[in-house]
C-alpha cells in the first residue's frame, strides 16, 4: 500500500517497541525508558494484551508481572509517554559521507589517533622532539621548521636525560614547585 500524505523528508517517526522472552519463573523485567504509571505501557503476553494494574506493576525502568511469563512466551511493551526515536540509524552504519560538515570535533577524537599521514602535507609534526608544559611532542627524526618558540615559564615538571641535548630561548622562569632536572645537556639562548 503506497503512502497518502505530504512528502516525507526523513522517513516515518515511529514509537518503537521493546521486546522480552519470558522463561516461567522471571516476573521483573528492565524497560529501556521510565514508567510512572501502569496504564502509560501497553503489555501483550503472547500476543494478548495484558490488564494494567492486575497483570503486571510499573516502578520506574521496572517492569513487575503479578505472575511470571510461560517459557518462550513472547513479551512486548510499548510506552506510549517514551521519547520517539527517529529513524535511529544501525549501530556502524554510519560514514563519512552522512557527517555534516565540521561535525566532528576534538572531544570525539581519541588521543594518539591522528596520524603524520593523515595531516595536511602543510602542517608538520615538527623536527625535534619536544618536552615541557604540553608533555612530549614530536620525534627527532622528523624534518622540521628553522623557527621554533616557546613560553617563558616552565610550570610542568620535565627532565633532560642523559642522552639529550635541550635548548629554549631565554630568559626562563621555572614556576614554584616546578622541577626541572638536568641529566644531560640544557642550553639557554
Amino acid at each position: 500500500m503506497s503512502y497518502i500524505g505530504n512528502p516525507l523528508t526523513n522517513g516515518f517517526d515511529f514509537v518503537d517497541k521493546q521486546t522480552f522472552t519470558g522463561d516461567g519463573s522471571t516476573t521483573s523485567f528492565t524497560m529501556r525508558d521510565p514508567v510512572g504509571k501502569e496504564e502509560i505501557i501497553e503489555v501483550y503476553v503472547g500476543g494478548v494484551r495484558q490488564e494494567p494494574g492486575v497483570a503486571y506493576l510499573v516502578s520506574g525502568y521496572n517492569l513487575n508481572f503479578t505472575g511470571a511469563p510461560a517459557l518462550s512466551e513472547s513479551i512486548y511493551v510499548i510506552n506510549n509517554n517514551a521519547p520517539i526515536r527517529l529513524n535511529e540509524p544501525a549501530p556502524n552504519s554510519v560514514d563519512s559521507t552522512q557527517l555534516k560538515d565540521n561535525s566532528v570535533t576534538a572531544a570525539k577524537i581519541p588521543d594518539g589517533s591522528i596520524t603524520q599521514a593523515k595531516l595536511d602535507s602543510s602542517v608538520s609534526s615538527g623536527g625535534s622532539l619536544f618536552k615541557g608544559n604540553n608533555g612530549t611532542v614530536g620525534s627527532a627524526s622528523n624534518i622540521g621548521d628553522i623557527f621554533r618558540v616557546n613560553t617563558t615559564t616552565l610550570s610542568t615538571n620535565t627532565a633532560i636525560n642523559t642522552t639529550e641535548n635541550a635548548s629554549a630561548a631565554g630568559p626562563i622562569t621555572i614556576a614554584a614547585s616546578t622541577v626541572l632536572t638536568v641529566n644531560g645537556h640544557l642550553s639557554i639562548l
